[in-house]
């Protein structure tokens, strides 16, 4: 059976997101993901999981399954189903260690569950069962922190899952996948149906800096001029209110 999933993240384009199918989310996303959240994924080191500031009670209310390379002291006590994530079974399949962030883990493990052929006619293999199409939202990764050390590690199973033939459907406001300003690289960017069709809206209009541990500060463009919002100051905290 064909599926969808939603992979969901904190990014600014998490507005857009219309929960229309099954629906995955990173860490803190259980804040605000309540209308649907069928699976929590996280990934940190168990001291990190143990210092967010997350409210549990809110988890528990939402109720999603949780997805986790193990039982985090911090979680297993809350009463929600906990998989532990299978990366064995997802190392032996596509013979790579090339995990930069959680939203790479999530990609991997819809792809693990993703049965493809190529018959003789086909340029690209057909997916016959498991999820077909990865939505992202809020993976917009515009930072000059970590993210630009994890963006290639999703671009990289994002080539993967459109390789076995899977289609990742991102928003225009998104960086990842994407070139600094949207446009190809070189002569082609030049051409202006390439420009037009390749406008990125978002990427350049917020960076984010700092550490993760540090006090997460916004350069938000407003008209000519970039000014510095203050948001969070832990991890856990970062989906501004």
């Amino acid at each position: 059976m064909l599926k969808s999933v939603i992979i969901l993240g904190c990014g600014p384009t998490r507005i857009e997101c219309k929960y229309h199918c099954e629906t995955w989310g990173v860490n803190g996303v259980f804040s605000f993901a309540n209308k649907r959240l069928d699976k929590l994924f996280m990934s940190d080191e168990e001291t990190e999981v143990e210092a967010c500031s997350y409210d549990l009670l809110q988890l528990v209310t939402v109720k999603p399954q949780l997805v986790l390379p193990i039982a985090y002291p911090k979680l297993q006590n809350l009463g929600l189903p906990i998989e532990i994530y299978p990366i064995d079974a997802i190392i032996d399949k596509f013979q790579t260690r090339f995990f930069s962030n959680t939203i790479a883990y999530m990609l991997a493990y819809a792809l693990l569950y993703t049965t493809t052929v190529q018959g003789p006619g086909d340029l690209r293999p057909r997916v016959i069962d498991g999820y077909n199409k990865i939505w992202f939202y809020g993976i917009d990764m515009m930072t000059n922190s970590s993210y630009i050390q994890e963006k290639g590690g999703v671009e990289y199973w994002m080539g993967i899952a459109q390789g076995m033939g899977v289609e990742v459907i991102n928003t225009r406001g998104s960086a990842t996948g994407k070139t600094w300003n949207g446009k190809m690289y070189g002569y082609y960017g030049q051409k202006e149906e390439e420009a037009i069709k390749e406008k990125l809206l978002a990427p350049l209009d917020l960076i984010r800096v700092g550490k993760t541990s540090d006090p997460q500060d916004d350069w938000v463009k407003i008209e000519d001029e970039w000014v510095k919002v203050s948001t969070h100051t832990r991890a856990g905290q970062e989906v501004a209110k």
